[in-house]
């Protein structure tokens, strides 16, 4: 019997709690845990019908049905070190049909540890064996601690036990044949993935041999095998022109996919080239400048002596003074003069020098400091320097990556192909990076959800999609945790580089006191960050926003509410947002969080996981309670939702109000996520009536 699991959507709901008070005769109020819980899954036959539910927490609780009294204090007690947030989750319910129990219940915990990549173990407290009840539950749950007094049993279920690993191994040319079925079927499904390179001659029989045979240090091809059979392969190059990428994608927060010290190196020349060119022009303007001030105060200084020698010319004949004593007056009065001059041309080179250097000096120097200060190159033109000193030279190390050429998998085991990149990086021991180029017309495998889509550059015209993942990215030990005082330090370096670190820093030690910042650690390694303001305006949110699409208000006081206020996460570990944010909301008590998006701001690295909110577009006459940004949501119930990506590039032509609602609809699909949208709008966006509505923050 066919049994297939997916998201539990709000019209289940119904059927979910006639199927929980059928087989554990307890209310579910399933509509409260859709809003939340971690995650909820629903499970059906081959005619639709409901046989399966399974709710996820990331608390310790005990399961629906079992008595949470003094249940609850134990089970947290038990759960101790096995129970790590962002990696474990506890089964809240679990309720099958009796008829599909084991089909059910197999399909519910295979699918929820492969939408959330980062579990890798449930847990459940409940009353009593599994073994005669639930075969399909104890199946893959062991018993690892029990108490009489509390009348709870706990189980722990390891994702092995439900999602068993690949085997993965070096292709053999004896594989041709296991092979083959499988590349046939990628060439409808991902033909972009299923493409032989033209070494192998693609034309002529036993192409895929020759691609198996032609491997080396540069070319690797695995394959991975599930229960003796062949189940997918995979086929990488380490023969990358990384010069094209780079003239075409932002790669700067990956080294430019260089070893570190090469990277170095170049950032640091290409700052010294821009600095003193800056500093040329700057100092050269300068000295104009000054110029032009010089020959102005010369020619003040003109037109004030032809003033002084006019005036003493016209008062000459008018004095007449007795002659001896005019006579020694005058001459005493030169004398004074000549005196006065000669004494400071006598220190001219002296004292009238040190004096003019004295008042000169401090100013010399403040604008030497200014002018050291502007030529100080800005991190787009240090890039962009870069790329026009390098770019296409020929490097005397290698690159820091390997490519994927091909990828195909069984569908039954496609969303397991993320598995190959451990045995990927250890083909390629000395490298830092894998990445994966896709048409933007081409479906991308589920692979790509454990993968960095890397942006373009403005203008870029590559006919490809970008996607990198990093070797440390595999590291597992990845938790998420209250943020402290104590983390500061660790603050300031993630943030380091950044224009606004110092807001960043700021706004953490706030949060930290107020116990509202997240942290994500990776070996002791702070990488992720993330405070929330607790108060939400929701009558502004609701006044302008169609927030009843996203949450049930009902459900959710305003004490649920909350807003990011600062996130960043490092480059490597952009994969684990969606964990992050669900990690975050647990610690902090919310099921709901906004993030306010204004006109002209760039858009953060987590947008990608937002659920974009549609606008109410309001009249000119209604002022009252305006939003002058973009609202994004993450709420529980979506979490760990994600819409089908879509790269093929779109441009809507014309700005008219019907041109933007066009774009507006597409940015607001709740099931397809638009990745390249192209607006051309030669007139500008028209000022007044409904199409003023949509600001650049909207769009």
């Amino acid at each position: 019997m066919g049994v297939t699991a997916r998201l539990t959507v709000a019209r289940d709901v119904v059927a979910i709690d006639a199927l929980v008070k059928k087989t554990s005769k307890k209310d579910a109020n399933s509509t409260l845990l859709l809003g939340s819980a971690l995650l909820n899954l629903s499970a059906f036959d081959e005619k639709d019908n409901l046989v399966g539910f399974l709710c996820l927490d990331d608390v310790p609780c005990t399961r629906l049905g079992h008595s949470a009294g003094p249940a609850a204090g134990w089970t947290q007690e038990a759960a101790g070190e096995r129970f790590k947030l962002g990696s474990t989750a506890f089964v809240r319910v679990c309720a099958t049909d009796p008829l599909y129990e084991i089909e059910a219940a197999s399909a519910l915990l295979r699918v929820a540890f492969l939408h959330i990549p980062s579990l890798q173990r449930l847990l459940m407290a409940a009353g009593g064996e599994l073994s005669f009840t639930e075969p399909g539950l104890s199946s893959v749950f062991s018993r690892v601690a029990s108490s009489k007094e509390a009348g709870v049993v706990l189980y722990e279920a390891p994702r092995e036990a439900v999602v068993p690993p690949l085997t993965i191994r070096p292709a053999r040319v004896e594989d041709h044949d296991d092979m083959l079925p499988i590349l046939q079927r990628c060439e409808r499904a991902f033909p972009a993935l299923a493409k032989l390179p033209e070494s192998s001659r693609p034309n002529e029989p036993f192409a895929l041999t020759r691609v198996v045979a032609g491997q080396d240090e540069r070319n690797r091809v695995l394959v991975a095998e599930a229960d003796g059979k062949l189940v997918g392969f995979i086929v990488m190059t380490s023969d990358v022109d990384t010069g094209n990428l780079a003239e075409t994608f932002d790669l700067h927060p990956f080294d430019n996919f260089l070893p570190p010290e090469i990277y170095e190196q170049q950032y640091e020349e290409a700052r010294t080239v821009v600095r003193e060119r800056k500093l040329g022009q700057l100092r050269a303007e300068a000295a104009r400048r000054k110029q032009l001030e010089a020959e102005a105060a010369e020619q003040a200084e003109g037109a004030d002596q032809g003033q002084d020698e006019a005036a003493a010319e016209t008062a000459a004949p008018a004095s007449n003074p007795p002659s001896a004593q005019g006579t020694t007056a005058g001459e005493e009065l030169v004398g004074s003069g000549e005196q006065q001059e000669g004494g400071e041309a006598g220190g001219g080179d002296g004292g009238e020098a040190a004096a003019v250097d004295a008042a000169t000096e401090p100013s010399i120097s403040a604008e030497e400091a200014a002018i050291l200060s502007d030529a100080e190159p800005t991190e787009e033109e240090t890039r962009a320097e870069m790329l026009a000193l390098f770019a296409g030279t020929q490097l005397e190390m290698e690159p820091t990556l390997f490519a994927v050429t091909m990828l195909c998998m069984d569908p039954a085991y496609e969303a397991q192909a993320h598995e190959f990149l451990g045995p990927a990086f250890a083909a390629f021991n000395d490298k830092l990076y894998c990445v994966i180029t896709l048409p933007h017309d081409s479906h991308e495998p589920a692979l790509m959800d454990a993968m960095t889509r890397v942006a373009p550059l403005p203008g870029s015209l590559f006919p490809e999609v970008l996607f990198m993942f990093n070797r440390h990215a595999l590291i597992p030990d990845f938790f998420v945790r209250l943020g402290t005082p104590d983390d500061l330090e660790q603050v300031a370096t993630l943030v380091a580089g950044m224009p606004n670190s110092s807001d960043i820093c700021a706004s953490f030690i706030g949060a930290a006191a107020a116990g509202t910042a997240v942290v994500a650690m990776c070996q002791s390694e702070l990488v992720g960050l993330c405070t929330v303001n607790p108060e939400v305006d929701l009558e502004l949110l609701q006044a302008n926003f169609a927030l009843s699409s996203h949450v049930d208000l009902a459900y959710q006081p305003r004490a649920q509410h909350g807003e990011i206020d600062m996130y960043t996460m490092n480059p490597i570990f952009v994969h684990r947002h969606r964990s992050f944010l669900a990690a975050s909301m647990r610690l902090l008590g919310k099921t709901a969080l906004y993030y306010a998006l204004p006109p002209g701001q760039q858009p953060p690295d987590m947008q990608e996981v937002l659920a974009q909110v549609a606008p109410r577009h309001r009249t000119a006459s209604e002022k009252q309670l305006q939003a002058e940004f973009a609202l994004y949501a993450f709420t529980r119930q979506a979490a760990f939702k994600r819409r089908r990506s879509v790269n093929a590039q779109i441009v809507i032509a014309g700005a008219s109000e019907c041109g933007l609602a066009v774009l507006e609809r597409l940015l607001l699909d709740l099931d397809l996520q638009f990745n390249y949208l192209t607006l051309l709008a030669p007139g500008g966006i028209k000022v007044g009536g409904m199409v003023c509505q949509y600001t650049a923050g909207v769009i």
